[in-house]
């Protein structure tokens, strides 16, 4: 009977053994880019590792670094958050279900060089990890770098889609910002245009009024069922209180912005989110300047304030609550835009449409940047040349990318990728990149965690 019953564990622990070389092997981490840099314009810059599955318990990776006749330190050429050891090693702590860590590199107090030079980052023997292909990135310190490639892992904050994700592809960075830190933009170019923010679904109502202390919540009755994203009622005319989404500065919900107070009409403001009062407000010129008044609903406590232009960004951005504030990166230093967008939806007819609100929604940005749709078909990713160019048609329309990636992710289906599509964009420098999106969802299905891969075309 013992021998048996030795036999029979000696099976059952065999038979063990075999199940535990069935596991699934450890994840890969990767660097998302192989290239980064730091220059006058840019003095830090992200560096982003990703996992290939979300991690079942925390630890922590560890990165080297060899310099190329840079000195580390704060008050030298260059230091790290988290900060090195004496070992040239920094450790990337990360917590279980965690699909990515990140450390900064940063630009030092004594910084002084007369060429090109590089910092090269590679992952360390990772334990719990196998260290993919993209396994060390160079950060070059330097004034003429290009990303000649890049892996952008966005990240919206999940679901609910809390932030924007701005990606300036010659530098391979990507600059992340909270969707309701501003409610209107004021044009910094020719003229006086005033958008909404519309990856924050904010609408913009007229009354047939000027005088903003005449306004109480009796004039905006029923607006609260009215002014919702998504309208599902046309008769409303919804669409008309948001911005069009190609960026038609012609076609804003506020309209043309008058010369005088007078003649400026008073615009009932919706925001959502937590704390974000409803608000009645004007905007009209003010000499080369607007001038923007504005109050709670019921309200007669009236606020004023003046904004000048700035060469520097596409918009000045305005919070109702705390004035002028700094949440879009300079013109010249991105390219693309992803979270979610207010589109206007087709919906009960020919030409009739309804505000809607889009997530995994990319625009580009409209200084000098333009991009093209390419099918597989017609022309193969892996064979573009700068050649092409001349025979691809671009445009300028910042929801020329749009959702035109994916498909699906309505109430009533799961989003999925087009992989038989890439993109052409042609940033403000004139260079050319190819983007292919390889990524959708998180490795957990979360949505807000789009992945595209680019490279520069030569």
């Amino acid at each position: 009977m013992n021998i048996r019953l030795l036999a029979l564990f000696s099976v059952l622990l065999i038979w063990g053994c075999s199940e535990d070389g069935n596991e699934a092997p450890p994840p890969e981490v990767n660097f998302t880019t192989q290239q980064a840099a730091i220059s006058a314009d840019n003095e830090s810059t992200e560096l982003r590792l990703v996992f290939s599955r979300a991690v079942s318990s925390g630890g922590q990776v560890v990165v080297n670094w060899q310099s190329d006749g840079l000195v580390y330190g704060e008050e030298n050429d260059f230091y790290t958050v988290p900060a090195s050891d004496a070992t040239n090693a920094v450790a990337l702590e990360y917590a279980a279900g965690e699909e990515a860590v990140s450390f900064e590199v940063r630009k030092g107090n004594g910084l002084n060089i007369q060429e090109d030079l590089e910092v090269t980052f590679s992952i360390s023997d990772p334990e719990g990890f196998i260290a993919g292909t993209q396994n060390s990135v160079e950060v070059i310190f330097g004034e003429n770098f290009i990303a000649e490639s890049g892996l952008i892992a966005f990240d919206a904050g999940g679901a609910d889609f809390d932030f924007i994700n701005y990606v300036d592809l010659s530098k391979n960075q990507l600059t992340s910002v909270d969707k309701k830190t501003w409610d209107l933009g004021f044009y910094n170019g020719d003229g006086y245009n005033v958008i909404l923010n519309s990856a924050a679904y904010v609408m913009a109502r007229p009354l047939d009024k000027t005088d903003l202390t005449s306004v109480s919540a009796a004039d905006t009755a029923g607006f609260g069922f009215q002014m919702v994203i998504p309208q599902f009622d046309p008769t409303l005319g919804a669409s008309a209180w948001v911005d069009s989404p190609d960026g038609d500065l012609s076609k804003t919900a506020i309209g043309d912005i008058s010369a005088t107070s007078d003649d400026s009409p008073v615009f009932i403001i919706k925001r959502d989110g937590e704390n974000r009062n409803w608000k009645k407000v004007k905007v009209f010129q003010s000499g080369d300047a607007y001038e923007i008044q504005f109050a709670d609903i019921d309200s007669e406590d009236i606020s004023s304030t003046t904004i000048d232009k700035s060469t520097a960004h596409n918009f000045v951005h305005f919070d109702l609550d705390n004035g002028v504030v700094s949440s879009e990166p300079e013109k010249e230093f991105w390219d693309i835009q992803y979270g979610s967008f207010t589109e206007l939806f087709p919906f009960g007819g020919p030409g009739v449409t309804i505000p809607y609100g889009f997530k995994d929604f990319i625009t580009i940005n409209r200084y000098n940047t333009e991009a093209a749709l390419v099918m597989e078909e017609d022309l193969a990713y892996e064979n573009i040349n700068l050649s092409d160019m001349e025979t691809i048609t671009f445009d300028s329309v910042i929801d020329v990318i749009g959702e035109n990636w994916r498909q699906g992710g309505g109430p009533n289906a799961q989003p999925s990728l087009l992989d038989d599509r890439y993109f052409i964009l042609k940033d403000s420098e004139g260079n050319y990149y190819k983007l292919r999106f390889t990524q959708l969802t998180s490795s957990t299905g979360e949505r807000g965690k789009a992945e595209f891969q680019y490279k520069l075309i030569q």
